[in-house]
């Protein structure tokens, strides 16, 4: 391969958008704005194994989910297994903005702890003792993470469920916040930058956090099994999510999609169905040609709801709506606010807990 060009320095090219230190955080100091040369297909030295293995194994099954299901579906079948919005045509991209559901194709804590718990429940099904299982979830973590490119919010979820199942593994039930921090400080200890100029670290850590808190209060104030509590779950979540990282989301964008609690709502349990039955019909398409169809008709029409639903909700302007920006002042007051309340309350019922514990029956 021969190439010539003329490097250039990165520029800002907004006021308000710092596109040399967004480069700067991916190792990018210099771009090539126009260039000259002959490019060829080197051979295959097995040098790189096995990166190049698995981004061909990527691209192969990345192909079968194309011939699976057609557009915009496939599109939507890639970005949920493999991650990445821009797979989407513009208009569906924006649609599912509007509304709220971007993050359904961003690889995700959502969808690794799904790809997790598929591969330990599967484990235990064929007879694998429950520990054995917990290894080959965790493999399965890190094989998932550098399949779809170790994007940061995959990493970081990855780095959580792994040191996760460790704890298990010893027999010691990891705390959830320490290992987010963990896994936060891992991260930012390779890559500094990621703290203020990557967006979806921002973002998918303070999400984390959210469910965090969130998740353990609903089991207190929602105890018990009855009908609807999974749905009434995701709502509880969700509104939880959307206090943590709304001032952030306006603070870099302006807008706000009010919206996103009814689609979270209806459509997020559709989604680890839509990744069961389109893994299952890329499969097959690469084993079995021709068998694949018993996944994927039941995996379309799940594409299909979901496709649909964002395309008609997203044409309308009053799902979302723009507000101000936030300043720095007021992000730092809210996050402080709103973790000291969750913080106080834990307290509170830690307390009690003990309290309870330790309790003796009075005598009579």
């Amino acid at each position: 391969m021969s190439f010539s060009c003329s490097l250039k320095k990165a520029e800002n090219f907004r006021p308000d958008f710092d596109y040399q230190m967004f480069l700067a955080k991916e190792g990018i100091l210099w771009i090539c704005p126009s260039g000259t040369g002959t490019y060829s297909m080197l051979p295959d030295t097995g040098k790189n194994f096995p990166s190049e293995n698995l981004f061909l194994l990527k691209r192969n099954f990345e192909h079968a989910l194309g011939k699976s299901f057609p557009e915009p579906e496939a599109s939507l079948a890639q970005g949920l297994l493999l991650g990445g919005g821009n797979r989407l045509p513009d208009t569906l991209r924006d649609a599912f903005s509007q509304i709220g559901l971007s993050h359904i194709v961003a690889v995700s804590g959502y969808n690794i702890t799904l790809v997790a718990e598929l591969v330990l429940v599967l484990g235990i099904l064929f007879g694998i003792w429950r520990k054995q299982a917990l290894w080959v979830a965790c493999l399965s973590i890190l094989f998932f993470v550098l399949f779809v490119g170790a994007p940061a919010p995959a990493v970081r979820a990855g780095l959580m469920a792994g040191v996760g199942f460790v704890a298990l593994q010893s027999g010691r039930l990891g705390k959830p916040f320490s290992l987010l921090l963990l896994a936060a400080a891992l991260m930012l200890f390779l890559n500094p930058l990621l703290l203020l100029y990557d967006i979806g670290f921002q973002l998918s850590f303070l999400a984390t956090l959210g469910i965090l808190f969130g998740a353990p209060w609903f089991e207190r104030v929602f105890p018990g099994d009855f009908f609807g509590k999974k749905i009434l779950e995701i709502a509880w979540l969700t509104g939880i999510i959307e206090l943590f990282v709304v001032p952030l989301l306006l603070f870099h964008f302006q807008t706000f999609s009010w919206f996103s609690l009814f689609a979270n709502v209806l459509l997020l349990p559709l989604v680890p169905l839509a990744m069961m039955f389109s893994f299952g019909a890329g499969l097959l398409f690469l084993l079995l040609p021709g068998a694949h169809f018993l996944f994927s008709v039941p995996a379309y029409f799940l594409l299909t709801m979901i496709t649909r639903f964002a395309e008609f909700f997203g044409s309308f302007s009053w799902v979302s709506i723009t507000l101000f920006r936030p300043s720095i002042l007021f992000l730092f007051v809210w996050y402080a606010f709103l973790i000291g309340i969750f913080l106080f309350f834990e307290e509170k019922q830690t307390r009690k807990w003990y309290a309870n514990a330790f309790s003796f029956p009075a005598r009579r």
